[in-house]
């Protein structure tokens, strides 16, 4: 009796919290505090280096990966913002001949 209640109350009552979570809770705080940042992260093991970040695009969310691109400038808070003078190259997301590396 004590097997039935677990498995079909509880456990659905757990999954549905964990749902609500990842859904809606996760996201909210994120983007909290990607808004109170304003793009920028400073580097606490170098001093005066901040990455100034952005998310060009949305998250791309499979039932196996997890993918996002972001752009960063690296700069020293002293200096200023400089942009490279030279193109710089796209990173690839992910090897589908090593599913287990970037």
């Amino acid at each position: 009796m004590a097997e039935v209640f677990f498995v079909g109350t509880v456990a659905g009552l757990i999954e549905e919290s964990i749902t609500l979570t990842l859904q809606t809770g996760i996201p909210a705080v994120t983007n909290k505090i990607i808004g109170l940042s304003d793009g920028y992260l400073p580097l606490p093991i170098v001093p005066n280096w901040i990455v100034n970040w952005e998310t060009p695009e949305a998250a791309v969310v499979t039932s196996t990966n997890i993918g996002i691109g972001f752009k960063g400038l690296f700069f020293d808070k002293l200096i200023g913002e400089e942009e490279p003078t030279v193109a710089i190259p796209d990173m690839v997301y992910k090897m589908s001949t090593h599913p287990d590396a970037f």
